[in-house]
């Protein structure tokens, strides 16, 4: 009960500093930390920065948003009471509290992103996301305190934990184990949708599954260069983003099990980002060089 008191007096303090700037600020800045976010900016790193950085990325970030599901239901804390707290232009979170997922997800996403670029622009920026996206959860009045500590700790000990298996399998060559590696990267997300078989845990695990595979079919034989004209990178995004919104009007529409359909539908728009789009780029580049050849 003191511990409760004491985080409604820190998010009433954070809160007290309100004004109108403020609240569209933070409100922005929550949804930075928003999946839909990391989603894209992992998809960015693959299709146009780095490919094999981007896939460590995205599975230090879908295994800590599955830690983050476990821990939550297993505490089942409850979310500040939406009449204590000033709610911001209606803005509210659902599910239980601890730890906090945006706080969790920031601090593991730059925090990694920190160990590969280090320009001064990107670090001050990694550090102030870092920073103002957990204030933001306070100021909006849906998490504790102590969830936001609790979201930042784990993060870094998921980075820490994450590094240290990823460089154990990397040791492996999965190249002369096709089989073997396809059966861990669908039947171990698999295994843990059959556990908790919710919606959202549907997407995830989807997205793990079609992404994963496609990522390792595309090493295995695409091999695309990610580097290329600005005019390319952005057709590339362009086409990434219509096919994932394509995903999630699906999603919401057709009458199936959510958490099946989900699972699937998630499984493709993963399988398109990983596979398909370097398919089409490779393809086009033989196309054009197949007339300047001749």
């Amino acid at each position: 009960m003191t511990e409760t008191a004491h985080g409604y007096a820190i998010i009433e303090w954070v809160q007290s500093f309100h004004c109108a700037f403020l609240d569209y600020f933070f409100f922005g800045v929550t949804q930075l930390g928003n999946g839909a976010f990391y989603i894209v900016a992992i998809a960015f790193l693959y299709l146009c920065v780095d490919k094999r950085f981007a896939v460590k990325v995205f599975y230090l970030f879908i295994v800590g948003i599955l830690a983050n599901t476990i821990i939550k239901d297993c505490i089942c804390a409850p979310r500040p009471d939406p009449e204590k707290v000033r709610i911001v232009m209606g803005y509210r979170s659902h599910g239980f509290s601890f730890p906090s997922g945006h706080s969790q997800g920031v601090l593991a996403f730059w925090g990694y992103c920190l160990t590969r670029f280090k320009s001064s622009g990107f670090v001050a920026a990694a550090v102030c996301l870092i920073v103002l996206i957990p204030v933001s959860r306070l100021y909006l009045g849906v998490h504790f305190p102590a969830d936001v500590v609790g979201g930042l700790v784990i993060g870094a000990i998921t980075i820490a934990v994450f590094v240290f298996f990823y460089r154990l399998i990397e040791r492996v060559r999965w190249e002369d184990k096709q089989a073997l590696a396809l059966c861990f990267l669908i039947g171990g997300p698999l295994l843990f949708f059959l556990l908790h078989p919710t919606a959202e845990v549907g997407q995830f695990i989807g997205t793990m599954i079609g992404f994963g595979t496609g990522a390792f079919l595309e090493r295995r034989f695409i091999g695309f260069e990610e580097r290329a004209a600005v005019p390319v990178q952005i057709a590339k995004m362009a086409v990434c983003a219509a096919s994932l919104a394509l995903v999630m009007y699906l999603c919401a529409r057709i009458p199936v099990m959510p958490n099946v359909r989900n699972l699937v539908l998630y499984a493709i728009g993963g399988f398109w980002v990983g596979y398909g789009i370097p398919y089409c780029i490779v393809a086009l580049k033989k196309k054009r060089a197949a007339p300047e050849a001749c």
